[in-house]
């Protein structure tokens, strides 16, 4: 996965300094240290290596760490040699390309039946039902995959000039959508809704506010026909959740995991109990008294939880800043920049999806080893500092 961007940045070579109304833009690295992204992910990094002081295990503190490293090194490495929106577009295009062959794997999969990249046993089990996966190890990892590729799409479908490759596009955006109801992932379905509905609200056109509702209505129809079980998969999904009911199936599961995860918080007096530890504290607690039940699952399935009970308050609480942040910036550049039609819709697509993630973030394991979320992250960073920096000059 990381492999065509790997070869990319080995290619890169810094150019020299262009003016500020370039269309590729560079800007002074050293600078960027003022922003807000760069130190957080730095200073999560080394709260992590502190956190060795009071974990238990040191089996997960290594996985978690080498994890995040990989992480925060991604998202230096990019912020260092994407310097111009030229460059950003080309690892863009290359994620694509990556997503799509995927997506192309999911298909196969669910057409032929035959899993290459996953055990006999998930492969058995996906077969029957007709989930795809692709080598992404399960179906909501495949579906978070998804959820990048589709607003990547609705990037250079508005960058575009040809209109055969706006259709292509179209088509592929179409297609990974379909993928992400066939993974029968509630999670991201109600994320690319969500997404969806924020960037029609955010977008500039012509239309009104209560044109803009009745769009969103229509879109909404139009899922309910392209996919007839949709909304109740949503609508279920939503009662299990807030339903108190604990009878093994996965929203139980996800419920006990985030009130034993609370517990664990409260017990290392909100200072967390160290990168990874979840896990350790979930597989030696889950079925001991004062505690909740899950059924052999350990990982939390909760990228906010995760962040919370692994590092603390004080970390998630910076998290959710940068992220906030990350997003109204985002729009910001939206809706100023009016002289680069690829800055403009880059920045849609990343609050768009930045949005729909905070939903989607909810479905996997642990997005801690998801290296291409990492990357894109990492992608999304690096365009809003080099245009933040550009904004400031």
């Amino acid at each position: 996965m990381l492999l065509p961007i790997v070869v990319m940045l080995c290619c890169c070579r810094r150019e020299p300094q262009k003016s500020c109304c370039s269309l590729n833009h560079t800007y002074n690295y050293n600078n960027l240290n003022n922003f807000l992204y760069y130190y957080f992910f730095i200073v999560w990094f080394i709260y992590g290596l502190a956190s060795f002081l009071w974990v238990k295990s040191y089996k997960w503190w290594i996985i978690a760490e080498y994890s995040l490293f990989i992480g925060v090194a991604c998202i230096i490495i990019c912020n260092k040699l994407l310097i111009t929106t030229k460059y950003i577009g080309i690892s863009l295009k290359l994620m694509y390309f990556v997503l799509t062959l995927h997506s192309l794997i999911g298909w196969f999969e669910i057409i032929s039946g035959k899993y290459y990249f996953i055990s006999s046993n998930m492969s058995a089990i996906y077969s029957i039902n007709q989930y795809p996966a692709s080598a992404l190890g399960n179906t909501n990892n495949f579906a978070t995959g998804m959820l990048i590729g589709f607003f990547i799409s609705i990037s250079f479908i508005y960058i575009c000039r040809s209109w055969v490759i706006k259709t292509l596009v179209l088509l592929n955006a179409l297609s990974m959508s379909c993928l992400i109801y066939m993974a029968s992932s509630r999670a991201n379905l109600i994320a690319l809704i969500l997404g969806i509905t924020f960037l029609i609200f955010v977008k500039k056109n012509k239309f009104s506010k209560s044109i803009k509702v009745l769009l969103i209505f229509i879109l909404l129809g139009s899922f309910s026909l392209i996919y007839p079980t949709l909304y109740r998969q949503i609508i279920n999904f939503i009662l299990e959740l807030i339903g108190t009911c604990d009878n093994g199936d996965s929203i139980s599961v996800r419920k006990n995991l985030i009130l034993n995860g609370l517990i664990f918080l409260k017990e290392s007096f909100l200072l967390g109990v160290g990168s990874g530890n979840t896990n350790y504290y979930m597989e030696i607690n889950s079925c001991s008294d004062g505690y909740h039940t899950t059924y052999g699952i350990i990982n939390m399935h909760n990228w906010w939880m995760e962040i919370l009970v692994d590092y603390g308050v004080i970390i998630f609480i910076l998290y959710i800043i940068m992220y906030i942040k990350l997003i109204v910036d985002n729009v910001m550049i939206y809706k100023t920049v009016s002289y680069n039609i690829q800055e403009r819709y880059y920045a849609l697509s990343f609050a768009s999806f930045l949005i729909a993630y905070s939903i989607g973030c909810i479905s996997a394991s642990s997005n801690m080893t998801k290296e291409y979320i990492w990357l894109f992250f990492a992608l999304i960073l690096a365009f809003t500092n080099l245009v933040l920096h550009k904004s400031m000059q």
